[in-house]
């Protein structure tokens, strides 16, 4: 049996497959009809913040979006704060041009950023999440609907560290789907105006 795998904590490593559902809209996460985590939006901050929870409410890591970045990236803190100390990892686009969504994951030791320690590959309704580049499949996740996603988590995978993944691929795709619906307005508008 290969060692856990944990960027969060090792309590969130499971001996075998698991499967997490995701409320969107309620940002909570089920595993076994059980509600697991939830992800708490907190508002009125410079940064576009979340904060997942457990089942009892209690801080496992928050998640910052950081406002001026070419590559939207985020980084991710243990517990509730921002405190450089506490950062466990941050993730980024790829590249800043791509058809198809491919995020890199660095760890907090991973100064150099110049290979990435995880990397995921996503459409809009599913991803796989990779350790290394390409290399190791340790989870995958798929749209069920418009409300809940499905994530499938491998065996001695930090499950909380794959759900914070999830909650940041997902708003950056709720992000980029809310501004091309407004690009598509607005070109729409200028059309009216114009004619």
């Amino acid at each position: 049996m290969e060692s856990p795998l944990y960027v969060i904590n090792h309590q969130y490593c499971f001996p075998c497959n698991i499967i997490l559902k995701v409320d969107r809209d309620n940002g909570v996460t089920y595993k076994d009809n059980y509600k697991h985590f939830s992800v708490k939006k907190v508002l009125l901050t410079a940064h576009h913040r979340r904060v997942l929870q457990d089942a009892a409410g209690k801080a496992i890591v928050t998640l910052y979006k950081k406002k001026m970045s070419m590559h939207k990236r985020w980084e991710v803190y243990e517990g509730e704060n921002s405190d450089s100390n506490n950062l466990l990892f941050s993730v980024r686009e790829s590249s800043m041009i791509q058809r198809k969504v491919k995020l890199d994951v660095f760890l907090a030791h991973n100064k150099s950023e110049e290979v990435c320690d995880f990397r995921i590959k996503a459409t809009q309704q599913s991803c796989v999440i990779y350790a290394g580049k390409d290399k190791r499949i340790i989870a995958e996740m798929v749209k069920v609907n418009n409300d809940f996603l499905e994530i499938y988590v491998y065996p001695q995978i930090d499950y909380a560290f794959i759900v914070s993944l999830v909650t940041i691929l997902d708003t950056m795709m709720k992000d980029s789907s809310d501004l091309s619906i407004v690009t598509s307005l607005a070109v729409q508008m200028a059309g009216i105006i114009s004619n």
